[in-house]
């Protein structure tokens, strides 16, 4: 772990939980009533966009969609309903994202990547800016990229009837495979190496090879901060997340249903006995419960967890209080992350003496 960021005064959001304050790390970073300013030119910022787990629609919370701002730059990780509202919310233009990570391909991990091509493509495409829009993730992420351009072709089309000096979507979106584990992205910013996790265990194929669900770890130059996307326990994610400042983790709601058993059953949604089994065993096995995520971050060593990707109950565990069973077990700082929730790392403070 990097000692290079100092922990600052926090100010006053009442969706946040924190639990366990270091004396040094990172900084959230809040705006009430207010669009987020963009990140420091030397800095990183992570944004969650979106924080909803499930690819089910929820008045409160956006799909799962997660921004890191390095240098200026921007990386998004995964894409899920909602994600081109969150990020106008958030005050930055689609046409800004440079490059896209996909943790696995669950609806709710990637439904919105189509609408957000076709968003990035209306803004390039009018401003004429060039270059190529880098899309990596698990086997058959080409073919969603492919796919989503096809799915553009008709109102590219039209639109350029009127608007024939725009630049066209070919060459704008190149989508890549991750077909194996190790260092899959580097540019002068950051270093990214994934790791299959425990998501998938049921093992499907697909045309491009075997599904498979990553976890990422990005080093920076301001800290190093993990994504699990959607795991189970998981020993290739604790060795991944080993020293890191930050986990960004998913979490599950231990819910107990009124028999007594525990089920996964999402709000609003009419599932049959025998899927709902299926589902909860699903939830046990293939998803983080907040003991099993305290352990692994202490495994890790990391210093920080924030949550997000809450599944598995009514109304999403809006009034569960996830921080709090993490660090039962977890004995660094615990962030209940919400939607558009910041945290800022930076660089070492430069001393005049």
């Amino acid at each position: 772990m990097k000692p290079n960021v100092e922990y600052r005064r926090l100010t006053l959001c009442l969706a946040v939980s924190l639990v366990a304050v270091p004396l040094a790390l990172g900084q959230p970073a809040f705006a009430a009533d207010a669009a987020p300013v963009a990140a420091q030119d030397q800095a990183a910022r992570i944004i969650l966009l979106g924080t909803a787990g499930g690819p089910v629609a929820l008045p409160d919370r956006s799909g799962i969609a997660t921004l890191l701002q390095v240098n200026g730059k921007n990386y998004l990780f995964d894409a899920g309903i909602g994600v081109s509202r969150q990020l106008a919310k958030a005050g930055i233009p689609a046409e800004n994202i440079d490059d896209i990570f996909i943790t696995h391909h669950h609806l709710d991990h990637n439904a919105s990547l189509p609408s957000l091509i076709g968003q990035e493509w209306l803004e390039r495409g009018l401003a004429e800016k060039k270059g190529t829009v880098q899309i990596y993730g698990p086997p058959e992420t080409k073919a969603l990229v492919d796919d989503s351009l096809d799915y553009l072709k008709t109102s590219e089309r039209i639109f350029k009837g009127d608007t024939p000096h725009m630049t066209s979507s070919k060459g704008m979106f190149d989508g890549h495979d991750i077909d194996k584990p190790g260092l899959v992205y580097q540019d002068e910013n950051i270093k990214l190496t994934a790791v299959e996790n425990s998501h998938f265990a049921n093992k499907t194929e697909g045309p491009a090879g075997p599904d498979i669900s990553y976890s990422y770890r990005v080093d920076t130059p301001y800290g190093d901060i993990v994504f699990t996307g959607d795991t189970g326990p998981s020993e290739a994610v604790a060795k991944l997340a080993k020293g890191a400042d930050v986990l960004v983790s998913e979490v599950r709601l231990p819910y107990i249903a009124a028999d007594g058993t525990q089920t996964a059953q999402p709000p609003s949604m009419d599932i049959t006995a025998e899927n709902l089994k299926d589902l909860t065993a699903h939830m046990e096995t293939e998803h983080l419960s907040p003991d099993k995520l305290g352990a692994m971050a202490n495994e890790a060593g990391v210093t920080t967890v924030i949550l997000t990707h809450y599944a598995g109950g009514p109304a999403d565990g809006s009034d569960y209080d996830f921080a709090k069973d993490v660090s039962k077990v977890f004995n660094g700082q615990v962030i209940a992350g919400h939607d558009l929730f910041e945290y800022d790392l930076f660089p070492p403070a430069v001393s005049n003496s």
